[in-house]
C-alpha cells in the first residue's frame, strides 16, 4: 500500500507540473514557441523533400552581368552555394568566374534579348533533364531546387516571391503575382526548342520579349505556345529590384515606377527583415 500510495503521489505530481508547465509554454513563451515552430518547419521540410529528387536530374544557370557591389555577391553567392548543393553550376557572366563546372562570358550585348541567347547557350551546354535559372540579385532557399519538376511540355515559375526594392527609405517585402524568370524551371528540351524558336524568328532580336510560357509574351511574339505552371515553394524567394538590372525601374517616370504588390511585410522567415537584406546591397545599414 505504501507503494501504491507512492505511485498516486508522483502520479499527481506530474500532472499539476505538466499543467503548469503547458500554461507556461502557452502563455508565457509563445513568442519563442512560434519561432521554434517556424524553424523547425523550414527545416524538416526541406529535409523531407530533398530525398524526393534526384540531385543529377537539374542543371542550374547562375546569370551575373558582374555590375553588384561586392559586399551583395559576398552575401548573395554565400545563399547560393547553400542552395546549390550538388546540383551542377553552369555560370553565364560578363567577366570570366570560377564558380561553377562551366563558365561562359558573355558575347552579346546586355538587355533582355542577350539575357534569353546566353539562357539557350547555357541549356545546350547542360547535360541534365532539366533547367533552373538563378540570378545575381535574388536569393535562393535549398528547397526551391529540390522541390519540384514540372511535366516534360511546362515551364515552372515559383510564385512564392517576394520582392525588395532598394531605392525605399523603408525596406519592405512585396509578394508580386507575376511570372518571374529568376525562378523558372523546366526541362532542357522544352528550353532549347522554345529558344531556338525565337532565335529564328527574330534574328535580330526582339525589342520585348517576355518569359517562355507567359502568354502575352507568347502571343505578342508570335511564338508556340507553351504550357506554364505556378507553384509555391515553403520557403520564397527573394528579388532584389535595383537600377542596375535589366528590369527598369523607371525611378524617374511617377507613372511607369515599378510598384509594390498588395501583401507586404518588413519581415519574413528564412530570410528576417528586408532592411538588413537591402544593406547588404546600399551599404547602409
Amino acid at each position: 500500500m505504501g507503494n501504491f500510495g507512492g505511485e498516486r503521489r508522483d502520479g499527481c505530481i506530474v500532472g499539476v507540473a505538466f499543467e503548469y508547465a503547458f500554461e507556461f509554454a502557452v502563455g508565457v513563451a509563445f513568442e519563442y514557441a512560434f519561432e521554434f515552430a517556424v524553424e523547425f518547419a523550414v527545416e524538416f521540410t526541406v529535409e523531407f523533400t530533398v530525398g524526393d529528387v534526384r540531385m543529377s536530374d537539374l542543371t542550374i544557370i547562375y546569370m551575373t552581368a558582374n555590375r553588384m557591389p561586392q559586399r551583395w555577391v559576398d552575401f548573395h553567392l554565400g545563399h547560393l552555394l547553400a542552395a546549390v548543393g550538388d546540383f551542377p553550376l553552369i555560370t553565364v557572366s560578363s567577366k570570366p568566374m570560377d564558380l561553377g563546372e562551366t563558365n561562359i562570358v558573355q558575347d552579346v550585348p546586355y538587355g533582355r534579348w542577350g539575357t534569353f541567347l546566353m539562357w539557350n547557350k547555357a541549356a545546350k551546354a547542360a547535360r541534365t533533364e532539366y533547367i533552373a535559372i538563378a540570378e545575381d540579385d535574388s536569393l535562393y532557399p535549398p528547397i526551391h531546387f529540390r522541390h519540384f519538376r514540372p511535366k516534360a511540355d511546362e515551364v515552372a515559375y515559383n510564385m512564392a516571391r517576394w520582392t525588395v526594392m532598394s531605392w525605399h527609405k523603408e525596406p519592405r517585402f512585396s509578394l508580386l503575382r507575376r511570372l518571374g524568370g529568376f525562378t523558372m524551371i523546366c526541362s532542357r528540351e522544352l528550353m532549347i526548342a522554345a529558344l531556338d524558336e525565337r532565335e529564328a524568328k527574330y534574328p535580330r532580336g526582339h525589342p520585348r520579349p517576355g518569359e517562355i510560357g507567359r502568354e502575352d509574351s507568347d502571343v505578342r511574339m508570335h511564338v508556340t505556345r507553351r504550357k506554364h505552371v505556378e507553384w509555391w515553394s515553403p520557403i520564397a524567394v527573394v528579388n532584389l529590384a535595383h537600377p542596375t538590372g535589366v528590369s527598369p525601374t523607371y525611378l524617374n517616370n511617377p507613372k511607369l515606377k515599378r510598384q509594390e504588390g498588395e501583401l507586404k511585410a518588413t519581415e519574413i522567415p528564412y530570410w528576417g527583415k528586408a532592411a538588413d537584406i537591402v544593406a547588404h546591397y546600399t551599404g547602409v545599414a
